[in-house]
């Protein structure tokens, strides 16, 4: 049996000749298998080919599409074949090539050997590292974690001794000076995942849209008909600034009027609950709070239910991450998803296409961030949340 299809002019399709006994003793899958098997291994290819559609061979062949399926699983297994989501089913080149080796560089907090998330921070970094993983493995390439403290003073690569060195490096969020030293010294391209402090022009940078996941945030909550919106953040590196001028961005097409005291932008986690609590008073309900991680935002939403404040009936809340504390959390939150593994994919098809000269550096790559609404806001607050608001107004006046 001949299987010819017409090529796609990106992407060659693979030419069959299979020959099976349907009614021999052996398994019909089986057959499949190693007649694909005879094929793949009478091919010397040089670049990506595709399989034809499992079902297009079932029906050449008068099998079902499921003992196709069964037989290209094997050869997945077998790692003759990988899949490419929304893509199909490809052949692995046989022709000799250097296999590419990608460096993980991260801070010893985030790190954690087996890749499972173990601890707050790596809800967050497992995410990413899930997608590292599944990109190296469809594009064959080789991986080590770079697991460095904050102290780090130099020495990074000394077990290589200027030797066998990565062919690439990403950074995750941050590094010292002395780590890029060491980095720019080697030569090696490199990138830097989801940046925490600002970008250097001539780097390679793969980042969410921050900017543009808060002043989704805090337009859900004016939409909401919360009357204030109160923004709590971490800090002043370059990140919170750029979650700040969302939140200002959001005000501004609205009309409405930056008041620096409902914006904590310096606030430390354990502190954000008591100090959006003095806000939400003095200001009223209805209000929204847009605060910057999930964390952050389960310690205020305690806080306020507490206090005897309802949510979201008086008291909306958006977070950001949209970890798997924002599902869990009750009222569950409603999140800015951030795209973390697309990021972390995205990391290494940019990296490996920096080291075989594919791309031309720097390369800018901002992923856009959603929203996912939940429980803790609501479309239109309840009456007796506007009543109360009213007498704290006449209160405040009084």
């Amino acid at each position: 049996m001949i299987i010819e299809l017409k090529q796609n002019p990106d992407i060659a399709m693979a030419e069959f000749r299979l020959k099976i006994d349907k009614y021999g003793s052996e398994p019909l899958y089986l057959q499949v298998r190693n007649a694909l098997e005879r094929e793949i291994a009478a091919l010397t290819l040089t670049e990506e080919t595709k399989l034809p559609p499992s079902s297009v061979i079932a029906d050449k062949l008068g099998v079902s599409t499921l003992t196709v399926d069964l037989a290209m699983e094997s050869l997945v297994a077998k790692g003759l074949l990988y899949r490419r989501p929304r893509l199909g089913t490809f052949i692995r080149p046989k022709s000799p090539q250097r296999v590419i080796t990608l460096g993980l560089i991260t801070f010893q907090k985030w790190y954690n050997p087996d890749l499972r998330a173990c601890e707050e921070a790596s809800l967050l970094f497992s995410d990413y590292v899930r997608g590292i993983k599944e990109e190296i493995s469809l594009s064959g390439c080789k991986f080590k974690f770079y697991p460095v403290s904050q102290q780090h003073k130099g020495g990074l690569f000394r077990e290589h001794d200027g030797q066998d060195l990565p062919d690439g490096f990403i950074v995750f969020e941050q590094a010292t000076a002395e780590v890029t030293d060491e980095i720019e010294k080697s030569k090696r391209p490199y990138l830097i995942l989801n940046p925490l402090l600002g970008e250097q022009p001539a780097e390679n940078v793969v980042s969410a849209n921050d900017e543009g996941g808060v002043y989704q945030g805090t337009v859900h909550l004016l939409d909401c008909g919360y009357r204030q919106v109160i923004f709590c953040a971490s800090g002043q590196e370059e990140r919170g600034r750029r979650k700040l001028a969302g939140y200002k961005r959001a005000l501004a097409e609205r009309k409405i009027p930056f008041n620096s005291s409902l914006a904590l932008n310096e606030c430390l986690v354990n502190e954000s609950g008591w100090a959006v609590l003095q806000i939400v008073r003095k200001v009223g309900i209805p209000c929204g709070v847009m605060v910057v991680n999930d964390i952050r935002c389960h310690l205020i939403g305690e806080t306020l239910l507490k206090a005897g404040y309802r949510i979201p009936e008086e008291v909306g809340l958006v977070s950001f991450d949209d970890t798997v504390v924002a599902g869990c959390n009750n009222p569950a939150l409603t999140a800015i998803s951030k795209p973390r593994y697309e990021m972390g994919r995205k990391s290494v098809e940019i990296l490996v296409g920096l080291i075989k000269g594919e791309l031309t550096p720097p390369i800018k790559c901002v992923l856009e961030t959603k929203l996912v609404v939940r429980e803790s806001t609501i479309s239109k607050p309840v009456k007796d949340a506007k009543r109360r608001g009213e007498k704290n107004e006449e209160n405040k006046g009084r």
